[in-house]
């Protein structure tokens, strides 16, 4: 009573998504609040939908899976085929995201933040500058190599990087663009959270859908 059921789809993103890969899930959402999700103006405008009608349905629907000694819960596990056979499965899947140049930059962001500047530049100077204070000289010497030498080698680096991957991601874009079939639903118009041609192909892949349940029906 009192609930919708729909097909909505938007771009926002939580850690449901990821369980229900391996698990029977379901993401409800309780009215009762107003304003942009996450942003300044959010608010609860009425707390009895929000709070009191989402406590009593979250509390029925756990009454409905796990009265008759959980007979409805143990329905919904049986019928369930996860997408991934295991969570080691579906890490690897996650992880074929994750490739060697990324690994690379993951772990040199690491290395110059963590134990360059934390542990060697700061730690390591904090912990002999206290047995031995070092000179005037020795001091000098750390400035000019912590900011001068490694902020020119970082800023080289950097430079190469950016310059390379700008220029080889450019080619990928006019190569893709020169490709591309123009769509006219294509101009940035957004419903709902959807942009317009997403909202198009979705409703294409329901109707298809019904019609596949109407013939299997028949």
């Amino acid at each position: 009573e009192n609930v919708e059921k729909s097909n909505h789809w938007d771009t926002g993103c939580t850690d449901m998504g990821d369980i229900s890969m391996l698990f029977p899930a379901v993401h409800p959402y309780a009215p009762g609040a107003v304003g942009a999700g996450h942003g300044s103006d959010y608010r609860i405008e009425n707390p009895e939908l929000a709070c009191v009608n989402s406590a009593e349905w979250q509390l029925e629907m756990l009454n409905i899976l796990l009265s008759d000694g959980a007979r409805e819960a143990l329905r919904i596990k049986e019928a369930f085929v996860p997408h991934f056979a295991s969570k080691e499965e579906y890490f690897a899947y996650i992880s074929s995201f994750y490739s060697k140049g990324d690994r690379i930059i993951a772990w040199s962001v690491f290395a110059y933040a963590i134990v360059w500047q934390f542990f060697i530049a700061f730690l390591a100077v904090v912990i002999w500058n206290a047995i031995s204070p070092l000179s005037t000289a020795a001091w000098n010497w750390y400035f000019f190599i912590t900011i001068i030498v490694v902020g020119v080698i970082v800023g080289l680096v950097s430079t190469v990087w950016f310059v390379w991957g700008g220029i080889r991601d450019l080619k990928r874009l006019f190569a893709d663009l020169k490709q591309r079939v123009e769509n006219p639903l294509d101009d940035g118009w957004v419903e709902g959270q959807v942009s317009a041609v997403d909202k198009t192909a979705l409703s294409g892949k329901e109707s298809s859908a019904g019609k596949a349940e109407t013939q299997n029906g028949e």
